[in-house]
């Protein structure tokens, strides 16, 4: 038997920037927001906040979304129907905690891709910007 890794994001949009610099600092901040995210979710359904597990789960969505993680944007999506219709909260619970599971995930391997930036020599780090600065030298 083969054992298939699925892909947990795809950083295609992101790295329209060419810059691996800054597309570290996104990943990271994604991480920490996320990670903040998932405290004030954990608070909210704690106390059947339903507006506040919506609102929660809408901004996780967008920077989830950003990187492409799938997985993990479909259980967002889950519990923001969920919680916006006021669904049952045994279930709301179960796919919060499976939400943080595929977190925990893409956060490892999020972890992994930022050290094999940080690996690659500062040259080829920036060649965007290094082009950038060739142009504006021929000035």
């Amino acid at each position: 038997m083969i054992a298939v890794k699925k892909q947990l994001f795809d950083l295609s949009y992101l790295k329209l920037i060419d810059d691996k610099n800054l597309i570290a600092e996104v990943i990271n901040l994604y991480i920490e927001e996320a990670h903040l995210d998932f405290s004030k979710m954990k608070v909210a359904l704690h106390n059947s906040d339903y507006e506040a597990i919506s609102a929660t789960v809408d901004k996780m969505k967008v920077s989830t979304g950003m990187i492409q993680a799938d997985a993990l944007y479909l259980v967002l999506e889950k519990i923001a129907i969920i919680s916006k219709y006021g669904g049952e909260y045994a279930k709301l619970c179960e796919l919060g905690n499976f939400a943080h599971y595929e977190f925990d995930q893409l956060r490892s391997e999020l972890e992994l891709y930022l050290k094999d930036i940080y690996k690659q020599p500062e040259s080829e780090q920036d060649g965007y910007f290094q082009s950038l600065g060739k142009v504006y030298n021929q000035w």
